[in-house]
């Protein structure tokens, strides 16, 4: 983590708490945190979105996202990398690969005016419609109004939904919600303290566990 009270957030009995109390199994913890004292940083669901059914991890390199470690990790996790380069309306380097991208199993909302560099824009594009996912295009606005910073979840029913806050919600053109509803339930949430204080949103607030469990 970058931010040094982020830092105080790693808390060992989360993890103890999710093995003896919720019954995951857990086989091996990769510990990279002795990386902060070289100023190199990876911080987990903010700088890496996962395609977990096609073992794709798509990385927006900033400094909160070094790209050794990203390999690194991803090797270890086997994943492909799909890294690339965004900087907001600004031209200040978007922190977050979460802030301008969401990745549900069938559709994608993303940012792609943020990626100035050609080539990696069609990239980008290319990887996500060649694994079937339908893109929603993003603007600056809405991504600044955390639009991106949504999460899909599944009930035990198997029905989907899309978390997001409801400013997000809200900078969603109508052609848009339509998209994701064809998908998803939308599920907006009011965040506008977190949004405002915090700096983050609905997709940092959330921890998806996809481990397995005891039975």
């Amino acid at each position: 983590m970058k931010a040094n009270n982020r830092r105080r957030e790693r808390r060992r009995d989360i993890i103890e708490g999710l093995e003896s109390l919720h019954k995951y199994k857990i086989k091996d913890i990769i510990d990279i945190s002795e990386e902060e004292n070289y100023d190199r940083f990876l911080e987990g669901t903010g700088s890496i979105v996962f395609d977990y059914i096609n073992r794709i991890a798509y990385a927006c390199i900033s400094q909160r996202t070094d790209n050794e470690l990203l390999e690194n990790i991803c090797q270890k996790l086997n994943f492909r990398v799909h890294a690339f380069t965004g900087k907001d309306e600004f031209g200040k380097e978007i922190y977050h690969t979460n802030v301008m991208m969401c990745l549900a199993e069938r559709f994608a909302m993303v940012c792609v005016q943020s990626i100035h560099d050609g080539a990696e824009k069609e990239a980008l594009i290319r990887s996500l419609t060649g694994t079937g996912h339908e893109i929603i295009f993003l603007t600056y606005e809405q991504i600044s109004k955390f639009a991106g910073n949504a999460l899909e979840v599944r009930s035990k029913e198997g029905k989907t939904f899309l978390i997001v806050s409801e400013q997000g919600y809200e900078s969603l053109t109508s052609e848009q919600k339509s998209i994701i509803e064809q998908y998803d339930e939308i599920i907006p949430i009011p965040l506008h303290t977190i949004e405002t204080n915090g700096g983050g949103s609905a997709r940092c607030m959330i921890s998806d566990i996809r481990l397995p469990k005891y039975y």
